[in-house]
């Protein structure tokens, strides 16, 4: 039985098997952890760049897309109001 320094009954320390095992969790709790923070940052990155991408080749293809398209003056029905 053990004891503590008031002399009430303690719970016994916890044995090698405990202490393995709350390290192994801790262990795998923070790399998951860091696992999802870092994809976390990755997605936000891809999508920064997956944007600005769309945003430069948007503005590239207005200037392509009329000569590509043979549509180089505006005509009846191109959208003007």
């Amino acid at each position: 039985m053990w004891v503590d320094d008031d002399g009430s009954a303690a719970a016994a320390p916890p044995g090698r098997a405990d202490i393995a095992l709350d390290a192994v969790g801790l262990g795998a709790g923070a790399v998951a952890g860091i696992v999802l923070v870092g994809g976390a940052l990755v997605a936000v990155c891809l999508r920064t760049v997956d944007a600005r991408s769309a945003r430069d080749w948007e503005s590239e293809w207005a200037g392509i897309e009329p000569v590509w398209s043979g549509r180089l003056r505006p005509g009846p029905g191109a959208g003007e109001d």
